[in-house]
């Protein structure tokens, strides 16, 4: 659904000013709350919602796929916080990776199997809606562990917060079970490496001591 773009294959001539506007359409899919991702109600058409909250949240994650792909060295203005805004670009891009799932009004617009089947036995065999989110989350994960590689986050003091939620991660592999997010472990581990990997920030920006157990 995502497709990589690499640069040759990209005419657009991206800069930095896109990346704020773009990656704010996910604040809503971001909220720790999944009423709703924007305000419907009763009388709005559950299969029009669906289309619309996906084709914002694959459109959007198929851009930051191609500025990623094109011009990665802009990542790096993810961690700026631009205007009247409260926080980074890259804040909404961890929240979403930690809190966004499929919401439940989702599969209600979701089209009835008129006969259902071998090939489709279900409403969830048209359309997979956790599928469609993890590949969103797949996307968004490369695109944060590409911006750690352009960004100079040595300054703890600055980056505390990016420093603390990334030990944060790393704890849910501690212990197996329900809790254990292993995507949110790889994404950590995959940032850090790419900060620790750069030798200009290498002798400054010290790896989290967190002691991993497998997880199974």
């Amino acid at each position: 659904m995502y497709g990589s773009v690499g640069a040759e294959a990209v005419n657009e001539k991206y800069s930095s000013d896109w990346l704020d506007p773009v990656v704010r359409s996910l604040e809503g899919f971001a909220q720790h709350s999944q009423q709703s991702i924007f305000d419907i109600d009763d009388e709005d058409d559950p299969e029009e919602v669906l289309e619309i909250e996906t084709h914002i949240l694959g459109s959007t994650c198929t851009m930051m796929d191609r500025i990623t792909g094109a011009r990665s060295d802009l990542l790096a203005e993810l961690f700026e916080v631009h205007g009247q805004a409260k926080t980074a670009p890259i804040d909404v891009l961890f929240d979403f990776l930690e809190y966004a799932e499929a919401p439940e009004h989702w599969e209600d617009g979701i089209p009835e199997i008129d006969e259902p089947d071998e090939a489709s036995q279900s409403r969830q065999a048209v359309f997979d809606t956790d599928r469609f989110m993890g590949q969103a989350k797949a996307v968004i994960m490369k695109c944060v562990v590409e911006a750690c590689a352009e960004a100079d986050l040595s300054d703890r003091r600055k980056n505390e917060d990016i420093w603390k939620r990334f030990r944060r991660w790393m704890r849910l592999g501690l212990n197996s079970g329900p809790g254990t997010r292993g995507d949110l472990i790889g994404c950590a581990l995959l940032a850090i490496g790419n900060q620790v990997r750069s030798g200009e920030h290498k002798r400054s920006a010290v790896v989290p001591r967190t002691e991993l157990k497998r997880v199974h």
